[in-house]
């Protein structure tokens, strides 16, 4: 057992490690993820080999005594919903870390994590949009991360959002994030690499593309809770960049002053590419919009394959006819139409709504004065 290198109790009912688990001196990896009873780890019951520690989802309230002298630690998760801190110095000595997973409820001081030039990926939360800002400008210099799940500011996340596995690049501004910065000079900036965006209450104003350069690795935005946000991009004449190229989802909930997509003096064609990979676009409790997106950018939406609009008491009109033209409207692709407690609702579009689908179209409607709109606007045409 004293050449034992992997030791995997991982999803057991442990309540504590042994003492006799320090005479295991090659041991490189302890694995207690999933252990829910795990509450005690004992005391300097590790040695400077260990290249693996995983306590994600146990009980424990403090880190293992003398962690800070596992030098050779590789693997670190910490994902410990009781943890009540990290001891300031302790990560700035585990300078081989590559994975790094913190839970969300702890601040971790920005200058420990810019010394592990390693990193290859992290979960944690950062204090501040300036402190995003100082690593973004730090990993620019040194290794980039392959992935990553940060929340800026605010403990207050959903439990289930600690303990997702990191897959993906992930960034969410939770509430109040913004409103430091808003008094800042510093520019707000993204990880040129970022896929998933998420705003939740936190001090997002006007237009989205004016507070952010939203970069078009961008697969998935959703924006909840803003009560200052009024629109996603506005319409001009020139566009120095195709934005949302990537974007496959944009869920927009309880947004009270959105009064769109779009906002525009004189309605413009996007560049081509703008939203063209859209798959999924929902928006519910949005009680200023009127009008989703005019005509004239449908086929921009080409790709889009499902449509959902809720509880917005002064919809209109989902798709406005700014020609006045009254043409009919393809959607190739749209497979889900789902409108919702719109008692304002009027028409879909002046024209037809033409589906050419090769699967069932679902429609869900309720909440409208006039259920016949969706029955007498929405024509299907299988080809």
């Amino acid at each position: 057992m004293c050449g034992l290198r992997t030791l995997d109790l991982s999803r057991t009912y442990i309540p504590c490690l042994p003492n006799s688990i320090s005479d295991l001196e090659k041991l490189n990896a302890l694995l207690l993820g999933g252990c829910p009873d795990l509450v005690s780890h004992g005391s300097n019951l590790f040695e400077k080999v260990l290249r693996h520690l995983d306590l994600a989802g146990t009980i424990i309230e403090e880190i293992p005594q003398g962690m800070e002298s596992l030098t050779n630690l590789r693997r670190l998760s910490l994902l410990c919903g009781r943890l009540k801190m990290i001891p300031t110095g302790t990560l700035h000595r585990l300078t081989r870390l590559q994975q790094l997973e913190l839970p969300f409820h702890l601040e971790v001081p920005i200058e420990e994590v810019e010394a592990l030039k390693q990193l290859e990926l992290l979960h944690c939360r950062l204090n501040s949009v300036r402190d995003l800002n100082q690593l973004i400008n730090s990993r620019q210099r040194d290794k980039q991360f392959l992935f990553y799940d940060i929340t800026i500011h605010c403990p207050e996340i959903h439990p289930l959002y600690s303990y997702l596995p990191v897959s993906c690049k992930r960034l969410r501004f939770s509430r109040e994030s913004l409103m430091e910065s808003s008094l800042d000079t510093d520019e707000n900036m993204l990880p040129r690499d970022v896929e998933f965006l998420y705003f939740g209450g936190s001090g997002l104003r006007g237009c989205l593309l004016d507070e952010f350069p939203i970069p078009n690795s961008v697969r998935a935005c959703e924006i909840c809770e803003e009560d200052k946000i009024e629109c996603i991009m506005r319409l001009e004449e020139e566009f120095s960049r195709v934005p949302f190229q990537s974007l496959e989802k944009l869920q927009l909930d309880h947004l009270p002053n959105l009064i769109g997509l779009f906002k525009w003096e004189a309605v413009v064609h996007l560049p081509p590419g703008t939203f063209s990979c859209l798959k999924e676009l929902r928006i519910k409790g949005c009680g200023k919009i009127k009008k989703l997106f005019p005509q004239s950018l449908v086929r921009n939406f080409h790709n889009l394959r499902s449509l959902t609009v809720n509880d917005c008491i002064q919809m209109e009109e989902i798709i406005e006819d700014d020609n006045n033209e009254g043409a009919d409207i393809t959607l190739p692709m749209l497979k889900e139409l789902t409108l919702d407690d719109l008692p304002q609702l009027k028409s879909i579009c002046k024209g037809k709504m033409i589906l050419i689908s090769k699967s069932v179209v679902h429609r869900f409607v309720s909440g409208i004065r006039d259920p016949s709109i969706a029955k007498s606007r929405v024509e299907e045409s299988h080809f």
